[in-house]
């Protein structure tokens, strides 16, 4: 009868047939001796070396993809990656009503900053991360509202956050 059975560390597989291991030749009793040990150490190895080589194998296939792919594709996924850029007004406008609507020279951001300089730069560089994640459906400000301030953390400060904000660029 073959069983199979999971080793100490949960990685190796263990085939049972007769008392012994049909992929180690290990007797069961001497399952969790220091030779057991020993060939943990191996078989550790082993699967290391075959993952390396799986890995290497899903990258030469990636790469082989990505250099037969066509150049308009490659070349209509730069244009569209672009398109999605914030203009820098836009950022200024959004990073100055944010100041407003937090009220703070810190614009809101949870990272230390020195300084309202880079607290703006900060600000503007993570609008600008949104603003590449948002995929254009809906307000782009109901989107950063969902990131900056989840209404899943604060549903009232997520609802006044993002009033606040369309107030404030509307009237820029």
């Amino acid at each position: 009868m073959k069983t199979k059975t999971n080793c100490i560390d949960g990685r190796v597989m263990h085939l049972w047939s007769m008392g012994a291991c049909e992929f180690c030749g290990i007797l069961r009793r001497d399952w969790q001796s220091k030779q057991h040990s020993k060939h943990l150490a191996a078989a550790r190895d082993r699967y290391a070396r075959r993952k390396a080589a799986r890995l290497a194998i899903a990258g030469l296939c990636l790469m082989a993809t990505v250099l037969t792919a066509a150049p308009n594709a490659m070349q209509s996924r730069h244009d569209a990656r672009q398109r999605v850029e914030m203009t820098a007004s836009y950022a200024n406008t959004l990073a100055d009503a944010i100041r407003k609507a937090e009220g703070t020279w810190t614009y809101g951001v949870n990272v230390h900053v020195a300084n309202e300089a880079e607290a703006r730069a900060v600000c503007i560089r993570t609008l600008k991360h949104y603003y590449r994640e948002w995929n254009g459906q809906g307000s782009f400000i109901d989107y950063a509202a969902s990131r900056y301030c989840p209404a899943k953390v604060d549903p009232v400060g997520n609802r006044n956050w993002r009033r606040n904000v369309k107030a404030l660029t509307i009237k820029k």
